[in-house]
């Protein structure tokens, strides 16, 4: 009622209301996933037969899930191979991150990118490439709403 009779219009302002946070503290420092960057995200082989239309039992479905596993299998072998190359741009980034912004210079930042790029380029190349092997894998087997379904599914999937 005391907000009301300060305000002409009988409202109460929101922004009064709200206990005001201080945002040198609440702010948190972005994390760097290299895994998500690189692509490296394996299929939930249950739920995307399930939004792709496939029912348990079938033929098709077997084939399907023996194709995601495979596909599954190559991306943990990936990420075996280029551990330690994940492990030390995370380091980087994230060191340099936070040099940046104890020194509010972030042009180091942009030499930073060009070297994700760079060391990362290998195996975006190589994700690229089973990702296009897997998807002419399931074009010849699944129909064509299914594949459509595929499509739209790892679009935001991926």
């Amino acid at each position: 009622m005391k907000a009301q009779l300060n305000n002409p219009y009988g409202r109460t302002n929101r922004m009064n209301q709200m206990p005001q946070m201080n945002t040198q503290q609440t702010q948190k420092d972005p994390e760097f996933d290299p895994v998500k960057y690189t692509g490296l995200k394996k299929i939930d082989v249950a739920k995307t037969t399930k939004k792709i239309g496939l029912k348990e039992g079938k033929q098709i479905t077997k084939k399907v899930t023996a194709i995601f596993n495979n596909y599954n299998k190559y991306i943990n072998d990936i990420k075996r191979i280029n551990t330690f190359t994940l492990n030390d741009v995370k380091t980087t980034v994230e060191a340099t991150y936070k040099e940046a912004k104890k020194t509010q210079d972030y042009s180091k930042l942009q030499s930073v990118n060009k070297m994700i790029g760079e060391r990362f380029k290998p195996i975006l190349d190589i994700v690229s490439k089973e990702r296009k092997q897997l998807n002419k894998d399931l074009e010849a087997i699944l129909s064509e709403k299914q594949f459509k379904k595929w499509k739209k599914y790892r679009s935001k999937a991926f």
